[in-house]
């Protein structure tokens, strides 16, 4: 029976008016899965596995079964979609014009579907994790392969068209209405049979490449003026995948097959983000309001007569960007007396950009952008662009500034606020930031298109530029016309080719390199392979040595003891800090299990630091065996108990968890008691009785670690060579003289360098705490960079305290205390820090000089929690004496990956501070993991700064005790959830939604 004729249930009504209570949710799908459960279904033998039901069906054994669309009815998940059903239907029945709608989705069943991985039954009987174990109450239905694909229409209709191979959504929907009424349908929303949802742009403004529609899928796309917003429509795409495969019948049939059986399907193509001569995007000297997506990196090169530029540009946030810049100035010098350097001079820039708007069927995507904020202002400009799309077309118009809009042509439109926009003077400063320049003076107006031809890697670019070039910095130049040409072509994924023709005089060739660091990964094909899932646990006791050695080798985790009280096995690991925490809990637990002895029921892996209590991680041993050896519906899941919970509770590392602090069960009203799950020792098999001499084990740990690595530093655009470079050796070692003292220092030999270049000395009106570089890297081959005594304490479960004495770094020494408050899994912490240092000699070895300062700051560290943005405020005395603030922004990916940025402003004036007028610069940290084909705990740093001054300067001291406490970072509460979402930007036409893999 189809499900739209299955007969009302009674107590709908009811139903619904309780739906909104959370305790009574589980009912408001009741008679509708109990109808459910009546459709073609075989029945279920309880603890049977869904491959040997789907292999015993004969519609399977005969080849008609249609395994994408297996209906997993599940009882524990009704109340979840009773809830995203009452959302719609509040949400329609708020308006009149959606009664139908509203109509047909009240007859649609909550079917308390679970999707399945994959649903081949050979595939799943070889991958067991995957193969759900089917249980009392639970219902599955394997139809029959569909012909149709069904629109759901908002006027409540459900049309059904005939499927054709590799057809794009949107021709579904123009075979349902008139061309006029799909013309108004920008974006639709897919439920494949098998549950996976997708959201794509169809219209000629947000065209996408897509998934084609499978037998049996569902779509859904509104008007754009049909008052639904994009929540609406992701419950609702939603709530269609738990329907299964839309049924033949489900709807009324198209009068006229689709049209487009008698064509090839069509090819439906993303828009092509490319750069500009500034390494912006951008068509050639003009940008655009396009962005790249969030994590996105692109470094530049052009070389466009006179000029040579070298660009990186970050994107941290999808309508934010950001970019420093060198510009090679050809036939001018660095050094006019080439009494330091003979090279040619190089300009340093920062530019920022930012989306004030995003596309969207009538009004264009509109960015506000400006350049060289705080380098010298010679090509200093700022802009507002808008840009619309056509098809393969993308058309820019903007309006700039300064070097922008240097052809000056037309009036300021500010001006109508102020007269003072009317004039914009030349900026006489290096390095600060001329606010009283912004968007001052006479304007330009700028444009141009690009053309994604047919043949893909291909793009064409044709603009009109708003510069004249008559006011150049270093001379005017000729331009006969003012448009460009040019063309870039994508030669991969990573790398785009330019070449153009500008200002109608001179050519211009680029290369750009790409890639979206948020989502780098290396598969790791050198790790050790997991340990294997025993059938049993043992029965007597292990050699805990060897289970601390397979622990260490599959985490890289140093243990420091091992301890069993009652039935909870306790692991203690040192020195914990990752970027992908969660996987290497998961080994962890792993070789936990299979060493552990059939009395341990909860693993809690606790993380110290010097001794320190951080975090203790507690694991259901029988919750997580049962994860990982057969599928389950996520509120099965949740029902059971989280299989990773957190003890906040604990003061000390070597205090007993309290039974009470190991979940067991969602207490959220209306959930259903957890499932029986097999455990992971026979019902009869013994508890082995503690005991002082086979259930505590402590590591031996050496006191004294090291170990050696290649160094590299380097620094750019100063006045010496553009790039100066050291290649050697750093050595370090530790002596822990107590669990919570430590001895530690770190030295760097110099084997290759161009240093001898380094003649710049610097100058400055405050005391040289920091432009005395030349000195400290040239003066010795072998240096002392550190020799640090450091002693730390936790007096309360959330305060710690550190005191410290040594060369605390390259360039001083001194004593200091340092508290930091931060509780477990907070978004804020506060930290004070005291020190007294004395200048070191230039040599970094044990002789000092005679300036000493005061120096210590109050820093507030706040997770904001939104979109992985941290902020660091630090206030107090910088090295110089100076006293100020410094902001630290970062944006932190879910792969580790950090692009930041810090600014310090104190008491001193520009002139004071000197070139520069303020501290500031942008940093990028990469975890190895998301590089390298093995694990590994280390993370490299760029750091980008353009002039390095003694103002703000702030004391470079190891063992920070936010760094040593990072183990309770919010972040690391975060533990990957079974493969059941995916953070995705709805704008990259990619699953929202796939199957559940646990």
């Amino acid at each position: 029976m189809h499900p739209a004729t299955r007969p009302p249930c009674p107590q709908k009504q009811l139903v619904q008016r309780l739906a909104s209570a959370a305790g009574t949710l589980f009912f408001a799908g009741y008679c509708n899965i109990a109808a459910a459960q009546n459709a073609d279904t075989a029945a279920v033998i309880p603890g049977e596995r869904l491959s040997a039901w789907l292999m015993r069906q004969p519609q399977y054994a005969a080849g008609h079964a249609y395994l994408p669309g297996v209906l997993w009815q599940v009882p524990e998940e009704v109340s979840r979609q009773a809830i995203i059903k009452a959302r719609l239907l509040d949400t329609l029945g708020a308006d009149p014009a959606h009664a139908a709608l509203a109509k047909w989705l009240e007859a649609r069943p909550v079917t308390g579907r679970s999707t399945v991985a994959i649903g081949e039954p050979r595939w799943l009987e070889g991958m067991p994790a995957q193969d759900p174990v089917l249980r009392s109450g639970q219902q599955v239905r394997l139809p029959l392969r569909p012909t149709t694909v069904t629109v759901v229409l908002d006027t409540g209709d459900a049309c059904q068209v005939p499927h054709v191979p590799g057809e794009s959504a949107g021709e579904y929907l123009r075979a349902c209405m008139t061309p006029e009424d799909a013309a108004h349908r920008s974006v639709v929303w897919i439920a494949q049979p098998d549950g996976r949802q997708q959201r794509f742009g169809i219209a000629n403004w947000n065209a996408q490449p897509q998934t084609p529609p499978a037998p049996g899928a569902w779509i859904w796309a509104p008007r754009a003026d049909s008052g639904l917003d994009e929540a609406f429509s992701a419950d609702m795409v939603r709530f269609l995948a738990t329907q299964g495969a839309a049924d033949d019948g489900a709807g009324f049939q198209v009068p006229n097959p689709l049209v487009i059986t008698q064509r090839a399907p069509q090819v439906l193509r993303a828009l092509p983000i490319t750069s500009n001569d500034w390494g912006e995007i951008g068509l050639l000297q003009t940008p655009t309001a396009r962005m790249a997506p969030a994590g996105d990196i692109r470094v530049h090169i052009s070389k466009v007569s006179p000029y040579t530029r070298v660009s990186v540009v970050l994107q941290p946030l999808d309508w934010l960007s950001g970019a420093f810049r060198y510009t090679d100035v050809k036939d001018v010098p660095y050094d006019p007396t080439f009494t330091i350097s003979d090279q040619s001079y190089k300009d340093k820039s920062i530019d920022v950009r930012v989306r004030l708007w995003k596309e969207s069927e009538h009004l264009p995507e509109i960015a506000v952008g400006i350049r060289d904020l705080g380098g010298t202002g010679l090509f200093s400009g700022e802009y507002v662009v808008a840009n619309k799309r056509f098809g393969n077309f993308d058309w820019s118009l903007g309006l700039g500034w300064g070097y922008v809009g240097a052809r000056q042509n037309l009036p300021n439109p500010l001006s109508f606020i102020s007269n003072r926009f009317d004039t914009r003077t030349r900026s006489t400063t290096t390095g600060e930031t001329n606010t009283s320049n912004y968007f001052r003076g006479r304007t330009s107006l700028f444009g141009g298109v690009q053309w994604h031809t047919p043949f893909d890697p291909l793009v064409l670019k044709l603009e009109y530029d708003g510069n004249d070039y008559q006011s150049e910095p270093f001379g005017a130049q000729r331009q006969r016309i003012p448009f460009n040409f040019g063309a870039t072509y994508q030669l991969s994924n990573a790398v785009d080719l330019t070449a153009g023709f500008e200002r109608g005089t001179t050519a211009m060739l680029g290369i750009t390199l790409h890639t979206d660091l948020s989502r780098s990964t290396s598969p790791k094909v050198f790790d050790p392979p997991y340990p294997a899932m025993p059938a049993q646990a043992r029965q007597t006791m292990p050699d805990w040595r060897a289970a601390a050695d397979e622990i260490s080798r599959q985490t890289g985790w140093y243990v420091e003891g091992i301890d069993i009280q009652g039935d909870t096995l306790r692991l203690k690991v040192d020195d914990a800090s990752s970027a992908y925490r969660q996987e290497r809990i998961d080994r962890a637990v792993s070789t936990l299990n299979l060493y552990a002895p059939a009395g341990v029921g909860t693993f809690s892996v606790d993380f110290v630091r010097h001794g320190m209590a951080l975090d203790s991680q507690i694991v259901n041993r029988a919750d997580w065996v049962a994860r990982k050896t057969t599928a389950e519906a996520p509120a099965i899941r949740g029902n059971r108990g989280l299989a990773y919970g957190t003890a906040v509770d604990r003061l000390r590392s070597d205090d007993t968890v309290p039974s009470a602090a190991v979940p067991t069960a969602d207490a959220s009203p209306g959930a259903q008691a957890p499932a029986t799950v097999p455990s992971p020792a026979p019902a009869d098999a013994p508890i082995i009785a503690p005991s002082s001499l086979d259930t505590r084990w402590t590591s031996e740990r050496d006191r004294l670690r090291g170990g050696l690595q290649p160094s590299f530093y380097q620094s750019f655009g100063g006045p010496d060579a553009f790039m100066l470079y050291q290649i050697g050796v750093r050595g370090w070692a530790e002596y822990r003289i107590t669990p919570q003292t430590l001895l530690g220092g770190e030295a760097n030999l110099r084997i290759l360098d161009n240093y001898d270049k380094f003649k710049f000395e610097g100058y400055s009106d405050l005391p040289r705490v920091r432009t005395h570089v030349r000195e400290y890297v040239t003066n010795s081959r072998l240096t002392l960079t550190n020799l640090q005594l450091t002693h730390v304490e936790q007096p309360t479960r959330n305060n710690f305290v550190s005191v410290y004495g040594g060369l605390l770094e390259s360039m001083f020494a001194g004593v200091g205390a340092e508290w930091l408050y931060r509780p477990v899994a907070s978004r804020w912490a506060v930290g004070v820090d005291v020190n007294r240092v004395r200048q070191r000699d230039y040599d970094q070895h044990f002789r000092m000089l005679d300036y000493t300062v005061n120096t210590g700051h109050v820093t507030l560290y706040w997770d904001t929690g939104w979109n992985g943005i941290f902020a660091r405020v630090a206030a107090g005395q910088y090295l110089a004496g100076d006293r100020g603030v410094t902001v630290d922004i970062s944006r932190r990916f879910d792969n580790g990956v950090v692009m930041g940025a810090w600014a310090t402003k104190t008491n001193v004036s520009a002139e004071q501070f000197g070139e520069g007028s303020f501290d500031k610069g942008i940093y990028l940290t990469i975890p190895f993991d998301a590089m390298l084909p093995r694990s590994s705990t280390v993370s490299g740093t760029f750091v980008w700064q353009p002039l390095l001054r003694d103002g703000g300067a702030m004391l470079g001291r190891s063992q920070r005790l936010y760094s040593v406490t990072s183990t309770r970072d919010r972040e690391a509460f975060q533990f990957a959830p079974p493969q059941d979402k995916r953070d995705k930007s709805p704008d990259t036409g990619e699953d929202i939604f796939a199957p559940t893999q646990p």
